[in-house]
């Protein structure tokens, strides 16, 4: 598919069925699947308009990057629903298929600073749907619960919030019971989104963002591909997409959650629920790299730097539990083991997750440099005072 019938696609998405001057959000799209995507199984039938498609890409001055390498970002931060990142282009065909079955509410599950559970909160409430979130938490007091970063999000939509204990097995079922008593309490259909919307409907955010990189020519102008993974839908939509369309690009998972064989099991499940087990081995289209360092959510000090260290001089800011991490890991890696890369041209997709910044754990690490950065100056008479650039 070309970049005509790419920008067509898109732009019919944008323009179609406005009424009285004002495009429905809730819309329902019929989806069909790049070409070299028709042998997959299980393809969705619709989806709804929900990111701004071809996120730039560009170069990117990350510090320490050693000398020989061309690092850019894809920058998926930006593709829309109050810069929900990657996880936006899952919910497009996740939520054409609740609102294809007529659902009037949806849940899923997530950590406290869970950007999957904020992006479904906010997504929801553009499409007239309830949210329900399963927070996994170590208190079950709600006045214990921060109001900050992703949760504030979560609030400021009006999403209904649960607390519930730090087991991620036990939350399908709590789902699905939540989904009952809705349905028989209110008479509501709940549509059940599994953890990060990582399911074979959500895969498919990333099977067709992967056109979007064909067209923006990364599979000519680059070699490798680092990403984060987490709960692992985005990496098994990259690396299946980089095997149907000729595995030109290298593709580095850095886990900031889960573990090697964690992945591989996911990816492996969602080639068969594509049809294409029988003919690839998830171990040859992925190189996975732990990045989990002190825990889940648990930043280093020498993590939170880095993170500090890249907005201030390139103006991409990463988030502490997902991008901060993977990018860390990535820097590391370069100086570390050159060796493990297939060549020198380096795209980094930026998944997403400012609001993260925002947590109280940053606060320590910006107050070193606000003498530096924050100065008076009452007495206009006075010279400006000096600021150490960072």
């Amino acid at each position: 598919m070309g970049v005509t019938k790419i920008m067509a696609i898109n732009s019919e998405l944008m323009i179609a069925d406005y009424k009285n001057g004002s495009f429905n959000p809730a819309e329902l799209f019929p989806y069909q699947p790049p070409n070299w995507a028709n042998c997959l199984k299980q393809k969705p039938k619709f989806r709804v308009k929900l990111i701004q498609p071809n996120t730039p890409i560009y170069k990117w001055n990350v510090p320490k990057v050693p000398v020989g390498f061309q690092l850019s970002v894809k920058r998926d931060d930006m593709t829309g629903v109050t810069l929900s990142g990657n996880k936006a282009r899952k919910l497009e065909f996740i939520f054409g298929e609740a609102i294809h079955q007529k659902c009037g509410a949806v849940i899923t599950t997530g950590n406290m600073q869970s950007n999957h559970c904020r992006s479904t909160a906010v997504a929801s409430k553009q499409l007239g749907l309830e949210s329900h979130l399963l927070i996994r938490s170590n208190s079950c007091i709600p006045e214990q619960i921060k109001t900050e970063g992703n949760m504030f999000i979560d609030m400021m939509v009006g999403a209904s919030v649960y607390l519930v204990p730090p087991k991620p097995y036990i939350n399908t079922t709590r789902m699905e019971k939540l989904a009952e008593y809705l349905r028989k309490s209110r008479n509501l259909k709940a549509y059940i989104i599994q953890a990060g919307g990582s399911d074979t409907t959500g895969l498919y955010g990333y099977i067709e963002a992967w056109q979007e990189l064909v067209d923006q020519g990364v599979l000519e102008h680059f070699d490798d591909v680092a990403v984060t993974g987490a709960s692992g839908g985005t990496a098994a939509g990259i690396a299946i997409a980089n095997y149907l369309t000729g595995s030109k690009l290298k593709v580095h998972v850095y886990m900031v959650r889960n573990d090697n064989a964690y992945l591989l099991n996911h990816i492996a499940e969602a080639l068969s629920d594509v049809g294409l087990d029988a003919e690839v081995n998830p171990e040859e289209l992925v190189h996975i790299e732990d990045s989990v360092g002190l825990g889940y959510a648990q930043s280093t000090p020498e993590e939170l730097e880095f993170i500090t260290s890249v907005s201030m001089k390139t103006g991409v800011i990463l988030d502490p539990t997902y991008t901060g991490k993977a990018a860390y890991g990535l820097v590391k890696q370069l100086n570390t083991d050159p060796r493990v890369f297939k060549g020198n041209r380096i795209l980094f997709i930026h998944t997403g997750g400012i609001f993260g910044c925002t947590h109280e754990k940053f606060q320590k690490n910006l107050s070193r440099s606000k003498a530096d950065q924050v100065q008076s100056w009452k007495c206009m008479d006075d010279e400006p005072p000096q600021i150490q650039l960072r």
